[in-house]
């Protein structure tokens, strides 16, 4: 990807930061790109992390008190755009999912290939 081809972005979606990181990956890997796609990765877990407690701050405020202040609706704000570059929140239990998933797939593969060899062997041996 060129400079040119991203200069016109406000802020670098998800799709072109991978775009970045696979370029890097080609090319002799550049350390200092490497450590700056770390820390946007880092920076875009805290704006998660902080968009988890407004919305848990804001559900309370509005039980007790009512409404929201202007600070509060501020916040919103600032943080829907950034949520919208960053996309959904990365939940850990999804992750688990997935892992528990692709376990199980891969069990009941290697299960299927025992059978598959067993009835190789059966077959060779004439039992």
């Amino acid at each position: 990807m060129k400079l040119e081809e991203i200069s016109h972005l406000e802020a670098l979606d998800t799709r072109t930061l991978r775009e970045i990181q696979e370029t890097n990956r080609v090319a002799v890997r550049n350390p200092t790109v490497y450590l700056l796609l770390k820390e946007i990765s880092r920076l875009r877990e805290v704006v998660r992390e902080i968009n988890r407690g407004y919305a848990s701050m804001r559900t309370v405020w509005r039980e007790d008190v009512g409404g929201e202040t202007v600070g509060m609706h501020h916040m919103r704000i600032a943080l829907a755009r950034e949520m919208n570059v960053y996309g959904p929140p990365k939940m850990p239990w999804e992750d688990e999912a997935k892992e528990r998933s692709l376990q199980q797939r891969d069990e009941r593969r290697f299960m299927e290939n025992i059978k598959v060899l067993d009835n190789v062997r059966k077959n060779q041996t004439g039992n």
